[in-house]
């Protein structure tokens, strides 16, 4: 569109702002050429709720957007963070492994344009991190769910936490310096994670901590529980933030979990 047009009989002119021009994506990289084959253009509108955050995934195709509402961090596995704010364009990497985080108080609106090629998915999704957390010190009678529920976690993703699985684990305090090495530690792990799993029918004051600490950073909740052994505080059922799966058998756990691993 060229920037002068008749309207109504009169000459107007019409503004125009370049949001972006470049050829390297925001961490600084040079972006590839343009894919071979019949290429496909699509666009995406985004929202993402505020204290979301994405799965770790790639993008094989050049793709750029406009944010058009809240602010949005990028955060490369390496590390490196970009700060979208509302009305700038961001040129995404290519081909490196990041994620995308709502630390606002409000839904992100994101429209994204993508270069590709027919066939090509826009992004591919990497195994998740998970935080499993389990009574340790609070009991260990469902240790052995424990451990059933990691080995099913693990068939394609990473349990940070396998080792509440154990059947070794102290139940005992090991001393101020030893506990503070676990703690920093599980929350270094915590961090790390992009969703938290905890099996809550035991009840234990780490895994209400953990579970605190993640909704805290933004990361997804999800709390099973076998109703038919115990009553959870309303300190849990109460909050929405958590997504709570109460269940009478051991079969129900893994239909749960699958739902949860294919959001």
């Amino acid at each position: 569109m060229h920037p002068k047009y008749i309207a109504m009989g009169k000459v107007s002119t019409v503004q125009t702002t370049e949001l972006v021009r470049t050829s390297q994506s925001w961490d600084g990289v040079e972006l590839p050429d343009y894919p071979a084959g019949k290429p496909e253009i699509v666009g995406i509108k985004y929202e993402i709720p505020a204290g979301q955050k994405l799965s770790w995934h790639h993008h094989p195709v050049m793709n750029h957007g406009i944010l058009v509402q809240g602010d949005l961090t990028i955060v490369s596995l390496d590390g490196k963070e970009k700060t979208v704010h509302e009305g700038e364009a961001v040129v995404e990497m290519v081909g490196t492994i990041h994620h995308g985080e709502n630390r606002g108080t409000k839904s992100v609106i994101l429209y994204m344009f993508y270069l590709s090629q027919e066939g090509l998915p826009l992004s591919v999704q990497h195994p998740k991190k998970i935080y499993f957390a389990g009574s340790i010190r609070g009991g260990r009678a469902d240790a052995n769910l424990y451990k059933k529920m990691i080995n099913y976690l693990k068939v394609n993703n990473v349990v940070l936490t396998e080792h509440v699985g154990n059947d070794n684990l102290s139940l005992k305090e090991q001393g101020r310096e030893r506990d503070t090495s676990i703690y920093n530690r599980d929350t270094d792990w915590l961090r790390k994670s992009d969703l938290l799993i905890g099996e809550c029918t035991c009840p234990s004051l780490g895994v209400g901590y953990e579970l605190a600490y993640a909704e805290r950073l933004g990361i997804p909740c999800h709390i099973f529980y076998n109703k038919t052994k115990t009553q959870l505080s309303a300190m849990l059922t109460g909050n929405l933030y958590f997504k709570l799966h109460p269940y009478e058998n051991e079969e129900e756990i893994f239909e749960e979990l699958d739902k949860i691993l294919n959001m």
